[in-house]
């Protein structure tokens, strides 16, 4: 009788919902550890994508004391002293605003 009860206490509905839930919690543990380590590696990417995106960015130059100038008249860049006359007004951005300017003296690099 002891093992007829036993056996039916094992394989009772009871016995079998309870395996069921530790299963589960075990399950959804893992699941959640798993999430938080994708997440972890995902927002490390992230971070090094923009750094890598600031490194390169011409705003990032900006902020290191470098200025973008423009021909005021067209707003083209200026890479060459010679692409521009004395008297021409210009135009600066910097990291923070931007300047308005007229060229007064060239020279030469």
């Amino acid at each position: 009788i002891s093992e007829m009860f036993t056996r039916l206490l094992h394989e009772s509905p009871a016995h079998a919902v309870r395996e069921y839930r530790l299963r589960h919690e075990a399950l959804a543990a893992r699941l959640s550890h798993a999430m938080a380590e994708w997440l972890s590696r995902t927002q490390h990417r992230f971070t090094m994508a923009t750094r890598t995106l600031e490194t390169v960015s011409p705003l990032a130059t900006l902020t290191r004391g470098f200025a973008v100038v423009r021909r005021a008249a067209d707003g083209k860049l200026l890479t060459d002293a010679d692409r521009v006359a004395v008297g021409e007004d210009i135009e600066a951005q910097l990291a923070h605003g931007s300047l308005k300017a007229r060229v007064t003296q060239k020279g030469s690099s």
